[in-house]
């Protein structure tokens, strides 16, 4: 029997951050996107790559893709930062620099609700789910 693997679902609220479709385009036209996000994530957790699944909130739409790295603000270099905003994050994602957790993401595409959520509630953080 093949043992589960965790997912990781998360909410984007375009309101405040911006279209999420220019990140998914990102995620495919430059390879990977980064999202850099205030919550603290459990590394140990998760196997990557993995499934990631995005609920834009207050609209029944999902982009689902690769999760392939995380890493710490205190892992990375400084200088690291500006090259990620040049290639890999959508504009209205730059220069933010209040983050916990970067995650390195690719091949994201919109989808009709993933049947791995099930009746999952998207949260204000990132939550698990086996699939």
């Amino acid at each position: 029997m093949k043992s589960k693997q965790l997912g990781v679902y998360m909410p984007y609220n375009e309101d405040k951050s911006g279209l999420f479709k220019e990140a998914a385009y990102i995620s495919n036209k430059n390879d990977y996107v980064i999202w850099c996000s205030r919550d603290k994530v459990a590394r140990d957790r998760l196997i990557c790559p993995t499934l990631v699944v995005i609920k834009i909130t207050g609209k029944e739409r999902y982009y689902r893709g690769e999760l392939f790295d995380i890493k710490h603000y205190a892992d990375i270099d400084n200088s690291d930062v500006i090259i990620f905003d040049l290639h890999h994050r959508p504009k209205s994602w730059r220069i933010k620099q209040d983050f916990e957790t970067i995650f390195y993401m690719r091949n994201l595409v919109q989808v009709s609700r993933p049947m791995e959520i099930r009746d999952m509630v998207a949260r204000r953080r990132p939550i698990y789910f086996e699939y």
